[in-house]
């Protein structure tokens, strides 16, 4: 059903009625190398293992620190918006001065400079930080972040991201906070497929393989589009078939984090494997948080 058009089948969903055997099953069958590799490396998400095989201190962590409602929706969505986010206005302010004149450029452009205020408002989000840490599965790190510039005009061509697609990663979260208010038709907005984070992709290998074609992904998912005001914030899986819409007139302003399961992304570097794990186009900051901490 993808760009590829090699495979007729390419994924198989954690809700498809299989029990956890049956799918350990079906990858040892059928996943490619890298595929059963990031399969085994997402046993915490997944929840084969990790925090959230133990429901009541899962269940404990959410509720002491308000963090339920987020880690409910990327469970079952694979997406989350942050309505209320608590940016204050210098934190994004200082996103804008450090883009510059790109800014309003007509050509895409991202920096990597740091922002004080903006890594300061991460280390304090013990709210934030509790979803993440228990949507994988009990321990995360937060690598790094980037601000990134959309022009008015897009074409898929040259941006690359404007086809439905998952990041050939695995399981990992993308914090999104706009500078900039981002309308539905005409911003330029992320566009997710609910619940297909759940699905586990037979082959990595090949890039097409990770494209798939709009009437697929519409006729088989609700989709929907992550609009809205200066200084929301949504999060979302990207291993999640998603895209950014190409269609719009006005130009698009987002600072971009990024996560991991913990161990999962210095596992994949010390096998030097061809898997984006972490970016590499961000600052880097590599903290670690965990669920233990919160129930010290």
């Amino acid at each position: 059903p993808g760009r590829g058009g090699s495979r007729q089948c390419r994924h198989v969903s954690e809700d498809a009625g299989f029990d956890s055997s049956e799918l350990i099953t079906l990858r040892s069958l059928y996943f490619s190398p890298i595929a059963r590799l990031l399969f085994d490396l997402d046993s915490d998400v997944i929840g084969f293992t990790g925090r959230k095989a133990d429901v009541d201190t899962l269940a404990e962590a959410l509720d002491r620190d308000g963090a339920r409602e987020m880690f409910e929706a990327l469970e079952e969505d694979g997406v989350a918006k942050l309505i209320d986010a608590g940016l204050s206005p210098s934190i994004l302010s200082e996103a804008l001065e450090a883009l510059g004149e790109s800014a309003t450029a007509d050509r895409l452009a991202a920096v990597r400079t740091p922002l004080p205020l903006l890594e300061d408002w991460l280390r304090s989000n013990t709210k934030l930080q509790v979803a993440i840490a228990a949507y994988f599965g009990g321990h995360a790190v937060l690598h790094g972040y980037k601000v990134v510039h959309l022009p008015a005009k897009l074409t898929p061509k040259a941006f690359i991201s404007a086809h439905w697609h998952h990041d050939r990663a695995g399981r990992r979260l993308k914090l999104f906070i706009l500078l900039n208010d981002v309308d539905e038709v005409e911003g330029h907005p992320t566009q997710v497929a609910k619940g297909s984070h759940k699905l586990s992709y037979y082959w990595h290998e090949d890039f097409e393989q990770s494209r798939y074609d709009d009437g697929y992904v519409q006729s088989k998912f609700e989709t929907v589009k992550m609009a809205g005001n200066k200084g929301m914030a949504y999060i979302f899986d990207t291993n999640s078939i998603h895209k950014g819409t190409p269609e719009g007139s006005l130009g698009r302003n987002v600072i971009v984090v990024e996560y991991h399961q913990a161990a999962k992304c210095g596992l994949i570097s010390t096998m030097d494997l061809n898997i984006p794990c972490p970016s590499g186009d961000q600052r880097p900051l590599n903290w670690h948080f965990s669920l233990d901490e919160r129930l010290a």
